[in-house]
Protein backbone atom coordinates (compact mmCIF):
# COMPACT_ATOMS: atom_id res chain seq x y z
CA UNK A 1 0.00 0.00 0.00
CA UNK A 2 1.51 3.35 -0.96
CA UNK A 3 0.23 5.98 0.64
CA UNK A 4 1.02 9.00 -1.47
CA UNK A 5 1.69 11.12 1.83
CA UNK A 6 -2.01 10.45 2.62
CA UNK A 7 -3.30 9.46 5.88
CA UNK A 8 -6.59 6.96 5.69
CA UNK A 9 -8.97 7.53 8.27
CA UNK A 10 -12.86 6.57 9.08
CA UNK A 11 -15.74 7.81 5.91
CA UNK A 12 -12.78 7.50 3.27
CA UNK A 13 -13.43 5.88 0.18
CA UNK A 14 -11.48 5.00 -3.04
CA UNK A 15 -8.41 2.73 -3.70
CA UNK A 16 -6.16 3.28 -1.25
CA UNK A 17 -9.18 1.91 1.08
CA UNK A 18 -9.37 -1.33 -1.30
CA UNK A 19 -5.99 -2.29 -0.99
CA UNK A 20 -5.57 -1.44 2.43
CA UNK A 21 -8.45 -3.66 3.43
CA UNK A 22 -7.06 -6.16 0.72
CA UNK A 23 -3.49 -6.35 2.77
CA UNK A 24 -5.70 -6.58 6.39
CA UNK A 25 -7.26 -9.41 5.19
CA UNK A 26 -4.19 -10.96 3.91
CA UNK A 27 -3.11 -10.83 7.59
CA UNK A 28 -6.47 -12.31 8.65
CA UNK A 29 -8.76 -9.96 9.51
CA UNK A 30 -12.43 -9.85 9.00
CA UNK A 31 -13.61 -6.76 7.12
CA UNK A 32 -17.21 -6.32 6.49
CA UNK A 33 -17.91 -7.46 2.69
CA UNK A 34 -20.18 -4.35 2.28
CA UNK A 35 -17.42 -2.07 3.26
CA UNK A 36 -15.21 -3.77 1.04
CA UNK A 37 -17.55 -3.40 -2.07
CA UNK A 38 -17.61 -0.13 -1.53
CA UNK A 39 -13.93 0.46 -0.74
CA UNK A 40 -15.29 2.32 2.18
CA UNK A 41 -13.48 2.56 5.35
CA UNK A 42 -16.47 2.48 7.68
CA UNK A 43 -16.78 1.39 11.24
CA UNK A 44 -15.55 -2.24 10.75
CA UNK A 45 -12.35 -1.23 9.19
CA UNK A 46 -12.05 1.15 12.33
CA UNK A 47 -11.41 -1.35 14.67
CA UNK A 48 -9.43 -4.10 12.18
CA UNK A 49 -7.06 -1.35 12.49
CA UNK A 50 -7.56 -0.37 16.24
CA UNK A 51 -7.03 -3.80 16.72
CA UNK A 52 -3.78 -4.03 14.22
CA UNK A 53 -2.44 -0.93 16.34
CA UNK A 54 -2.75 -2.31 19.61
CA UNK A 55 -1.64 -6.00 18.61
CA UNK A 56 1.19 -4.00 17.55
CA UNK A 57 2.42 -1.37 20.09
CA UNK A 58 1.00 1.67 18.14
CA UNK A 59 -0.99 4.42 19.44
CA UNK A 60 -4.63 2.92 18.84
CA UNK A 61 -5.88 5.86 16.57
CA UNK A 62 -7.66 4.19 14.07
CA UNK A 63 -5.95 6.36 11.64
CA UNK A 64 -4.11 4.61 9.21
CA UNK A 65 -0.63 6.90 8.87
CA UNK A 66 2.89 6.36 7.72
CA UNK A 67 4.04 4.02 10.55
CA UNK A 68 0.78 2.00 10.75
CA UNK A 69 1.05 1.27 6.76
CA UNK A 70 5.55 0.85 7.19
CA UNK A 71 4.35 -2.34 9.44
CA UNK A 72 0.93 -3.39 7.63
CA UNK A 73 2.91 -3.69 4.26
CA UNK A 74 6.13 -5.44 6.14
CA UNK A 75 3.73 -8.31 7.25
CA UNK A 76 1.93 -8.25 4.35
CA UNK A 77 5.27 -8.99 2.92
CA UNK A 78 6.72 -11.61 4.76
CA UNK A 79 3.83 -14.03 3.78
CA UNK A 80 4.55 -13.44 0.64
CA UNK A 81 5.70 -16.69 -0.80
CA UNK A 82 9.01 -17.29 -1.99
CA UNK A 83 10.20 -20.19 -4.47
CA UNK A 84 13.03 -22.03 -5.05
CA UNK A 85 13.44 -24.30 -8.18
CA UNK A 86 15.58 -26.64 -10.76
CA UNK A 87 15.88 -29.88 -11.45
CA UNK A 88 17.97 -32.68 -10.55
CA UNK A 89 20.28 -34.45 -12.80
CA UNK A 90 22.06 -37.86 -13.00
CA UNK A 91 25.58 -37.59 -13.92
CA UNK A 92 24.63 -38.56 -17.78
CA UNK A 93 22.41 -35.60 -17.88
CA UNK A 94 19.07 -37.90 -17.33
CA UNK A 95 16.47 -36.56 -14.88
CA UNK A 96 16.72 -37.85 -11.58
CA UNK A 97 12.92 -38.43 -10.58
CA UNK A 98 11.51 -39.71 -7.15
CA UNK A 99 14.56 -37.63 -5.04
CA UNK A 100 13.94 -36.19 -1.74
CA UNK A 101 14.90 -32.26 -2.00
CA UNK A 102 15.42 -30.03 0.97
CA UNK A 103 15.84 -25.97 1.32
CA UNK A 104 17.31 -24.93 4.48
CA UNK A 105 18.01 -21.73 5.29
CA UNK A 106 21.45 -22.42 7.26
CA UNK A 107 23.43 -20.14 9.92
CA UNK A 108 26.24 -20.16 10.96
CA UNK A 109 25.71 -22.93 13.67
CA UNK A 110 22.15 -23.99 12.72
CA UNK A 111 20.05 -24.51 10.20
CA UNK A 112 16.32 -24.32 9.51
CA UNK A 113 13.95 -26.41 7.09
CA UNK A 114 12.28 -24.31 4.91
CA UNK A 115 10.51 -26.87 2.75
CA UNK A 116 10.94 -30.19 1.34
CA UNK A 117 9.73 -31.68 -2.04
CA UNK A 118 9.95 -35.15 -4.29
CA UNK A 119 10.86 -34.36 -7.62
CA UNK A 120 9.14 -34.76 -10.47
CA UNK A 121 9.38 -37.80 -13.91
CA UNK A 122 11.55 -35.25 -15.08
CA UNK A 123 13.56 -34.33 -12.19
CA UNK A 124 12.30 -31.08 -11.18
CA UNK A 125 11.28 -29.61 -7.82
CA UNK A 126 9.80 -26.06 -6.50
CA UNK A 127 9.91 -25.33 -3.20
CA UNK A 128 7.83 -22.37 -1.49
CA UNK A 129 8.78 -20.89 1.59
CA UNK A 130 8.22 -17.57 3.41
CA UNK A 131 9.97 -14.96 5.05
CA UNK A 132 8.79 -16.02 8.46
CA UNK A 133 10.43 -19.11 7.88
CA UNK A 134 13.73 -16.51 8.85
CA UNK A 135 12.93 -13.84 10.00
CA UNK A 136 13.14 -15.28 13.26
CA UNK A 137 16.42 -15.33 13.02
CA UNK A 138 16.19 -11.33 12.30
CA UNK A 139 17.29 -11.39 8.42
CA UNK A 140 15.91 -10.09 5.38
CA UNK A 141 16.83 -13.58 3.10
CA UNK A 142 17.52 -16.78 3.68
CA UNK A 143 21.28 -18.03 3.43
CA UNK A 144 19.52 -20.99 1.05
CA UNK A 145 20.77 -24.48 0.72
CA UNK A 146 19.24 -27.34 -1.13
CA UNK A 147 19.85 -30.98 -0.62
CA UNK A 148 19.10 -33.79 -2.68
CA UNK A 149 18.64 -37.33 -0.98
CA UNK A 150 18.56 -40.61 -3.09
CA UNK A 151 16.40 -42.72 -1.03
CA UNK A 152 14.13 -46.21 -1.65
CA UNK A 153 10.75 -45.86 -2.56
CA UNK A 154 10.15 -48.66 0.77
CA UNK A 155 11.83 -45.30 3.38
CA UNK A 156 9.39 -42.44 1.45
CA UNK A 157 5.98 -44.53 2.92
CA UNK A 158 6.62 -43.35 6.39
CA UNK A 159 5.73 -40.32 8.46
CA UNK A 160 7.76 -36.82 7.77
CA UNK A 161 9.84 -37.80 10.64
CA UNK A 162 11.18 -41.39 9.16
CA UNK A 163 11.47 -39.83 6.03
CA UNK A 164 13.71 -36.98 7.87
CA UNK A 165 15.61 -39.44 9.27
CA UNK A 166 16.25 -42.20 6.73
CA UNK A 167 17.72 -39.30 4.93
CA UNK A 168 19.94 -38.09 7.63
CA UNK A 169 21.28 -41.37 8.45
CA UNK A 170 21.66 -42.72 4.73
CA UNK A 171 23.31 -38.85 3.86
CA UNK A 172 23.46 -40.35 -0.15
CA UNK A 173 23.76 -37.14 -2.14
CA UNK A 174 22.75 -38.30 -5.63
CA UNK A 175 25.96 -37.55 -7.02
CA UNK A 176 24.38 -35.37 -10.10
CA UNK A 177 23.89 -32.10 -10.73
CA UNK A 178 21.13 -29.47 -8.91
CA UNK A 179 20.32 -26.26 -10.51
CA UNK A 180 18.54 -23.58 -8.58
CA UNK A 181 16.78 -21.06 -9.29
CA UNK A 182 15.11 -18.62 -6.41
CA UNK A 183 12.83 -15.42 -6.29
CA UNK A 184 9.81 -14.53 -5.51
CA UNK A 185 6.54 -16.09 -7.09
Amino acid sequence: MNQQGRDLFIDMRGNNVWLLQNQLRQLGSDIPSDEVQEALFGQGTHEVVVGFQEANRLEPTGVVDEDTAALINAQVETRRPMVVRGQVLQPDGSPFSGTLVWAFDKDLRSEELLGEVTTDEAGRYEVTYTAEQFRRAEKDSADLHVRVYNLPATECTGSRWRIREAAVQANRFCGGCVEVETGAR
